[in-house]
């Protein structure tokens, strides 16, 4: 069953707890991999208590109430400031799609926290400046689990900026412009799943 009872879900949850609109989905996927790696930077329950399975530790994550974020195992380039930012849901989704489909009342809810929280995690730990924001396809995400990524406004990172369905990419500037992004988001992928 994916939906937990929140009392459930933060009692698996460190020291953040989550008030997602989306309720609580926990991880039931592989027990390997980089799909369990975001689990454990996640603090999702589907992961306690198996070894940390990620290169660089699990806790390199800049925490926030239901998201968190990381540095990419590869850089930007085109920048001067060459880190790019992974920024995933506590709660798992494999992708924008899922989370579409397992939400569909609050999806660009989701959307909005995770634009906000990865821009000024990019604002204060990397570079202050706009920034681009991607999220890719359902059909082309090499970790299935939902990313958003944040790099310099020039910059490329694991081929994007790219068109859908492969990515979607949108220019944040400031804080004010989550909820257009979020919904230009939203538009992108409906339209990816009219034609699939």
């Amino acid at each position: 069953m994916r939906v937990l009872p929140c009392a459930v879900f933060l009692a698996g949850v460190a020291a953040e707890s989550t008030t997602s609109p989306c309720g609580a989905t926990i991880y039931n996927g592989s027990d390997y991999g980089s799909e369990l790696c975001f689990c454990q930077l996640a603090e999702n329950p589907g992961c306690a208590g198996l070894a940390c399975s990620c290169s660089e530790g699990c806790d390199v994550q800049t925490p926030h109430t239901d998201t968190v974020t990381f540095a990419n195992f590869h850089n930007a380039t085109g920048c001067s400031a060459t880190t790019a930012l992974l920024t995933i849901p506590r709660n798992y989704y494999s992708d924008i799609s899922d989370l579409r489909d397992f939400c569909p009342h609050a999806w660009q809810s989701m959307l909005v926290e995770l634009l906000i929280d990865a821009f000024i995690t990019y604002q204060t730990e990397v570079a202050a400046g706009p920034v681009q924001q991607c999220i890719h396809g359902a059909d082309f995400v090499s970790t299935k689990w939902l990313h958003l990524h944040t790099f310099c406004v020039d910059g490329q990172v694991d081929g994007m900026p790219k068109g859908w369905p492969y990515a979607h990419c949108e220019t944040m500037t400031e804080v004010s412009e989550a909820g257009m992004l979020a919904a230009k988001f939203s538009v992108i992928t409906e339209m990816g799943s009219v034609q699939v």
